[in-house]
């Protein structure tokens, strides 16, 4: 039985951290540009979506809470909250001065 994806919450917007989400934020890590994306949006959409949402979530900073890379955890179904201790402004965005 294929294990449930974790979820990242970011904001109100609770994101599914499917493969296309991972492939998504770890192309940002490979400074891959954000028009790169690998999926057709007529016929992956889904995909074409997750990845352009792992790729903006990575570029804000969105994937190291509590001390961990969520990107690198194993699918569990985890709901993964926002961290307290990230300074964020007062639109909810991670200070980018906080960020080592």
């Amino acid at each position: 039985m294929p294990s449930k994806p974790n979820r990242l919450l970011c904001g109100d917007t609770l994101y599914d951290l499917t493969p296309a989400y991972i492939a998504g934020a770890r192309a940002l890590r490979k400074e891959v540009p954000h028009w790169a994306n690998p999926y057709d949006d007529d016929t992956e959409e889904q995909d074409y979506a997750d990845w352009d949402d792992g790729h903006t979530n990575e570029a804000a900073h969105e994937h190291h809470r509590f001390g961990e890379d969520v990107i690198a955890l194993p699918p569990e179904g985890r709901e993964i909250e926002e961290d307290p201790s990230i300074p964020r402004d007062e639109h909810g965005n991670i200070d980018p001065d906080s960020v080592t």
